[in-house]
């Protein structure tokens, strides 16, 4: 009987550099297929009734995935897990106290390096490449860059979804599915279990809209970063160059209960005809040496909807970013 192969799959990555060691992390929904791209016809030949065989053409890879944006609650705390990841979307690290290498300590923040432009900023991001196992198969992509989807909802897990753009490369060699010691500081323990909880969507500290605005009754907290991503061609490579971000457009996107609008009640509505600066801050964690803080200044790019909910009336608001006061996460 042949043997047949099952998905027990692995996601590794390492900053684009020389010498970068790739480490294993916790990871779920992984797309399985890092090589896209198309087949080019040729041409008929003479004396053969039907097209000749196609002819492998420009190729490159997509790779989307969910990790749960956390720290393993150790002294000292390393950079957080998910941090290659984050300075591939646009977040760049802005300093606080104590940052040494991958030594982390709390008040390190990744603030947004670039806003609604279409001119890309040398040097301002750090693409990241991949390795996926999956069983017996392997597949490399390199030089990447993404979006970001945060995602803090009621009755789930803070989550983050990832969709990277990068080039295609051969098969790696080494087998990156086991656990090890070269692993245990970067979220995994010698057994190949991830070493931190992912946190749940609980007592979370927030508020929207600054002084009397909603620090209560809040369904959702989302922020995605709105990066367009765009394959370059190349006819010195395999079709493409590295890909780069030429826009970015985040949106904020929260969900409340429909407060009252008498006195001490915040109108949003006035605030979208007025066009007046909204502010959002959340901190989720397992603990003040785990928690994770966003931070969100922007303007409403359209005017709030009301909908209905098991009798409760919610009101959806999206902040566009403001560019003067960009989009951060402190650990």
């Amino acid at each position: 009987m042949a043997t047949h192969l099952t998905q027990l799959t692995t996601l590794a990555w390492a900053p684009v550099g020389t010498g970068a060691t790739y480490y294993k992390y916790a990871a779920g929904n992984i797309s399985l297929n890092m090589l896209k791209g198309n087949m080019l016809d040729n041409v008929t030949l003479a004396g053969i009734p039907g097209p000749f065989r196609r002819i492998a053409g420009p190729r490159f890879g997509e790779l989307t995935f969910t990790t749960y944006p956390c720290g393993p609650a150790t002294t000292p705390l390393i950079e957080p897990y998910d941090g290659d990841l984050i300075k591939a979307v646009g977040l760049g690290l802005q300093g606080g106290s104590g940052f040494l290498g991958y030594v982390h300590f709390n008040g390190t923040t990744y603030q947004q390096v670039f806003h609604r432009t279409d001119t890309y900023p040398t040097g301002s991001i750090t693409p990241v490449s991949f390795k996926l196992y999956i069983d017996q198969l392997y597949q490399t992509m390199t030089s990447a860059v993404g979006n970001m989807v945060l995602k803090m909802r009621a009755g789930e897990i803070v989550s983050c979804d990832w969709a990277f753009t990068g080039l295609y490369s051969s098969n790696p060699t080494e087998d990156i599915s086991d656990g090890g010691t070269g692993d245990e500081a970067y979220g995994y323990n010698s057994t190949g279990l991830p070493n931190y909880a992912p946190v749940p969507c609980l007592n979370v500290s927030a508020a929207i809209g600054g002084t009397g605005g909603i620090t209560s009754e809040i369904t959702e907290i989302s922020v995605d970063l709105g990066n367009t991503i765009v394959l370059r061609p190349d006819i010195t490579n395999d079709g493409f160059n590295v890909p780069i971000i030429t826009k970015t457009e985040p949106i904020l996107t929260f969900v409340v209960e429909q407060p009252q609008l008498g006195t001490g009640g915040i109108d949003f509505w006035q605030q979208a005809i007025d066009a007046d600066l909204v502010t959002v801050t959340a901190t989720f964690g397992n603990g003040a040496a785990d928690a994770v803080t966003v931070d969100f200044s922007g303007y409403f790019n359209d005017y709030p909807e009301i909908s209905e909910s098991d009798g409760r009336l919610l009101l959806t608001g999206r902040l566009l970013e403001d560019p003067d006061n960009p989009f951060t996460l402190t650990y």
